[in-house]
């Protein structure tokens, strides 16, 4: 039986207007689940709870968490992860990146970063921001950083001491912002293209 990670959060942000897309992305068929069901699925293998934050229109299986400051983006998200933790480390998913799989997550959790540090994707050069384990200590920052009126994932990584970066396949962070990436997306999940892992 494998053993379930019961210090860390793990949260799907599902917030967004979905404007590139123009339709809600949680609800989005992939590989026979939606957006929404494949990240609480991939989080669910790794982590004992797992939540989703942000308003959607898909009814997902998992506790929902409403951002306290509707409109500030995935910083909100996380925001809203953090006052439910209970002194937890949280861990975010985007549901638009249906590539990740348990193991990215258990390479950015092995090993943890410090309770006021983060362990952030990268791939070829890109920061994702919102894959990555954020530590148990940092409620209070992110809660200051939204209630001044910032939106910017980067303003918290920047104003971290302790930010360690983990190369992972492009593929493995692919982001789906609109239909033309949705396309690209299915063909690799075609035969001869590149198997899904979860």
């Amino acid at each position: 039986m494998v053993e379930m990670e019961t210090d860390i959060l793990g949260v799907v942000l599902a917030g967004g207007k979905s404007s590139r897309m123009g339709t809600d992305k949680a609800a989005i068929e992939f590989d026979g689940a939606t957006f929404v069901e494949r990240a609480v699925s991939v989080l669910a293998s790794v982590f004992a709870e797992v939540v989703v934050a942000g308003v959607s229109s898909v009814a997902p299986t998992v506790h929902v968490l409403p951002d306290r400051l509707p409109g500030h983006g995935p910083l909100a998200g996380l925001d809203a992860a953090f006052s439910y933790a209970g002194g937890r480390s949280v861990f975010v998913l985007a549901l638009d990146m249906p590539f990740v799989s348990s193991s990215t997550v258990h390479a950015l959790i092995d090993p943890r970063p410090d309770a006021m540090g983060a362990t952030i994707a990268k791939s070829e050069g890109r920061v994702q921001p919102l894959c990555g384990i954020y530590g148990s200590g940092l409620a209070e920052r992110v809660r200051d950083i939204v209630g001044s009126g910032d939106r910017s994932m980067a303003r918290l990584l920047d104003a971290l001491d302790d930010v360690r970066w983990v190369e992972v396949d492009a593929r493995s962070t692919m982001n789906i912002n609109s239909v033309e990436d949705l396309e690209a997306a299915l063909k690799l999940d075609q035969p001869g293209g590149a198997a899904i892992d979860v």
